[in-house]
């Protein structure tokens, strides 16, 4: 009786314990109120690195802890993303992070309040599933009144609401935004590293759209010098009436209203009129690198714009073509990390011995083990000694292995550095990754000796997971915890040996910010001629320039070294790449320079994500350089060995040689296809699609044109009815080709150089894309 009574006393007891635990839990949660915003608007991007912002209202005590967010990276391992925070008592905190490179499959996070190592809130938010966005553009608005620019509507655009408060700050959360739009919205609100970011975004190939006018003031002045503008003159007041002609529309006497049209004049070098009434600039546009930005000189959100009759049809007329090129350039883009991870794991200072020498010992042991040892004791009437030689000789044979590759023992992590700085006459782009090789099971604590802001790259597929209340939610181990602030530090803590783990990085203050490679070189058609200048402090190796389907090699060039190029090798584009494999394939007397060499045509491969194509005028170079520019990692508090690399590229245009007969075969001409430069085939948005070909007349005087459809397509892609563009607008129909001659050039080729074409088909869909060949006289 009393075993029985002792029984129910303890049941009550542990009964009694576990509900003051809950009470003492769900109390905490309602002390501290949570509110989670995914992306921007809750809209975010699937498989992009998706911002989250935690807004924290505390009711309770002041809190100095950490919060957490953990989530499912897969089916194995959970991520975790943690932040030191300090909110006291009825005060609220806004805390953001970052989440990498979501796909659709997240459906759950947990957000964590730990204070002196105790969980003293905990609760599962639900993403809003059906908010995740895959083809769609997320389009960004700064703007003082939000609903001014409801006319910014379109199926294939998704707008979202921006401020000072939710700008990014970090050049990884800026990447899921496509379009920002700033209007009447006071850019001093933004702080220097929103701007800084902001400047990046575009630079890296987003479309900054801005509004003038009236409000110039708030918007211009502060990145005045980045647009390109000299010198801003004087407003004045419009009939309004103009933007009728703009949109070829009769103005109604009894809708327009009488507010002026006020518009801003200012002077540019760099700035090309793409809107106008012949007497008035209406927009301008500039590229910055792989992106745009189009200004427009007056209000997009006040009035008379705000009422006019057709200001959606003004936006369809010259914004929405533009949203359409770039959201086929967006759900056709290739992720670049995918690629970075092929050349992030070869690991050059690393040395391993040399294959024949491991070959070679195998070889021997195997003889000596095997045949050759039993024929000896034999003869000797001993061959009960074998199994006293056979463990003896493998002992002998497993020290000459270590000595031999002694000189691969890794004691502690090495890392490296990767920089890839690309410049153009348009501007730049840059991209930084790391990585760190284990060498045991340890946890490893990364951190980067600059401060420099990092985000894993992981294989992923976010395991799913049913909302539904009868389905248990289970934690998966940690693979990695994200810790954000003022150090970021990644910590893995399921690392295999000698596995690599890598990351993007933010890219370092000191890596060159300007081109000083200086190219002067001339061509004639086919070849190129000239010399390449290295104008910076330090050097480069293994130096390359591509044009017109020829590589052209330098091999070293030193600083303030001038080198002329060497003779062309044959050599696509798309396989600028197999150029440097080849070359690393031929490497035998040194493991180290061959992995190098092999890195650098994975490196070249990555091109292909920055420069799409390469036109008939253009030239490029490529040069790798070991200059340090990081201070490197730490792991686990220590500094650890740290390999750097940077690769520079150097997009210019190319002139001619001044009276040369200059021959441009099919297919150097690239067509201009959904905003960026095509190959043989694409994809038509449209029944009647339009593309042109931006010819080189600024480096060479044209005297014949022939345009042909390639007759390995023409039969594949038949249903389409090609026609030429003439300036008038007329249309010229062309069936399998047609010529231009040199009387009839200025008749279909612009002053800018375009020529223009248009196919028309039953529907949407992929067509072959013309071939152009040029006759002409450099100038």
């Amino acid at each position: 009786m009393k075993r029985i009574i002792r029984l129910i006393i303890c049941t009550f007891i542990v009964f009694l314990f576990t509900e003051i635990g809950i009470s003492v839990h769900a109390s905490n949660n309602d002390n501290f109120k949570i509110d989670v915003n995914y992306g921007y608007d809750n809209y975010y991007k699937v498989y992009k690195d998706m911002p989250v912002n935690i807004n924290i209202v505390n009711d309770i005590d002041d809190f100095d802890g950490i919060v957490k967010i953990r989530y499912h990276v897969n089916s194995e391992n959970d991520g975790m993303l943690s932040q030191k925070v300090t909110c006291e008592k009825g005060n609220a905190k806004d805390i953001k992070f970052i989440i990498p490179r979501v796909n659709e499959n997240l459906a759950i996070i947990r957000v964590i309040l730990e204070e002196k190592e105790k969980v003293i809130y905990e609760k599962k938010f639900t993403l809003p599933f059906n908010q995740g966005i895959e083809s769609n553009l997320m389009l960004g608005v700064l703007d003082e009144d939000y609903d001014d620019l409801n006319y910014f509507n379109s199926d294939i655009c998704t707008k979202v609401n921006l401020n000072e408060n939710n700008f990014p700050e970090d050049v990884f959360a800026s990447k899921i935004l496509d379009v920002i739009i700033i209007n009447n919205y006071n850019l001093s609100k933004l702080n220097e590293k929103q701007i800084e970011v902001l400047k990046e975004w575009v630079i890296d190939g987003g479309h900054l759209i801005i509004g003038s006018g009236v409000n110039y003031t708030k918007t211009i002045p502060i990145i005045e010098d980045f647009i390109g503008i000299d010198s801003i003159n004087e407003l004045i007041e419009a009939d309004n009436k103009i933007l009728y002609d703009v949109v070829n529309e009769q103005s109604d006497e009894n809708v327009i209203n009488n507010t002026p049209l006020s518009i801003i004049e200012f002077d540019s070098s760099t700035l090309k009129e793409v809107v106008s009434n012949g007497e008035y600039g209406l927009a301008y546009n500039v590229k910055k690198g792989k992106g745009n930005i189009d200004l427009y000189t007056f209000d997009l959100g006040m009035e008379p714009m705000k009422s006019f009759t057709y200001n959606n049809e003004f936006m369809n007329l010259y914004l929405l073509p533009k949203f359409m090129d770039k959201q086929i350039r967006v759900s056709n883009e290739s992720t670049p990390y995918n690629r970075a991870t092929d050349f992030l794991e070869i690991m050059t200072q690393i040395k391993y011995p040399a294959i024949w020498k491991i070959i070679t010992i195998i070889v021997i042991y195997i003889l000596i083990l095997g045949p050759i040892l039993y024929i000896f004791l034999k003869k000797r009437g001993k061959r009960q000694y074998m199994w006293v030689f056979i463990p003896v000789i493998s002992i002998l044979f497993v020290a000459i292995m270590y000595v031999t590759g002694i000189n691969t023992r890794i004691k502690e992590p090495v890392s490296q550095f990767i920089n890839i700085l690309n410049f153009s006459e348009d501007g730049g782009s840059k991209d930084s990754f790391g990585t760190v090789l284990n060498t045991n099971m340890s946890k490893l604590r990364v951190k980067s000796e600059d401060g420099l802001s990092m985000i894993p790259i992981i294989e992923r597929n976010n395991h799913f997971y049913s909302t539904s209340d009868d389905i248990q939610y289970r934690d998966f181990p940690i693979y990695y915890n994200l810790e954000l602030g003022l150090d970021s530090t990644i910590e893995y803590y399921k690392s295999n040996v000698l596995s690599n783990n890598s990351f993007k990085i933010e890219t370092p203050e000191s890596v060159p910010q300007v081109n000083l490679i200086d190219l002067q070189l001339t061509a004639d058609g086919r070849e190129l001629t000239g010399t390449v200048t290295n104008n910076y402090d330090f050097d480069f190796k293994n130096c390359i320039v591509y044009f017109n389907n020829m590589i052209y090699t330098i091999d070293n060039l030193n600083e303030s070294e001038v080198k002329n190029v060497g003779k062309p090798i044959p050599k696509s584009y798309d396989s600028l790449w197999r150029y440097a494999w080849e070359i690393s394939r031929g490497i035998s007397d040194s493991v180290e320079a061959k992995k190098d060499m092999y890195q650098n045509a994975e490196m070249l491969d990555y091109i292909r994500y920055i420069y799409e194509s390469i036109n008939s005028d253009e030239v490029l170079f490529v040069g790798f350089t070991d200059e340090t520019f990081a201070k490197g990692f730490q792991v686990n508090n220590r500094k650890i060995d740290n390999k750097e690399k940077t690769m520079i590229t150097s997009l210019a245009t190319v002139n001619y040689i001044k009276g040369s007969t200059v021959l441009l075969d099919y297919g150097m001409v690239k067509p201009l296809v959904n905003g960026v430069i095509s190959e043989e085939i694409a994809y038509a948005n449209d029944k009647e699609f339009s593309f042109t070909y931006q010819m080189p007349t600024e480096t060479m005087d044209m005297t014949l044109v022939k345009i042909r459809r390639n007759p390995i397509y023409s039969e594949k892609f038949d249903k389409g009815k090609y026609y030429l563009i003439a300036n008038d607008e007329s249309y010229i129909e062309m069936t399998d080709s047609i010529t231009i001659n040199k009387e009839n050039i200025d008749k279909y080729i612009s002053n800018d150089g375009e020529l223009r074409m248009v196919v028309i088909m039953d529907d949407r869909g992929d067509f072959d894309v013309p071939e152009i060949y040029v006759e002409g006289i450099g100038k």
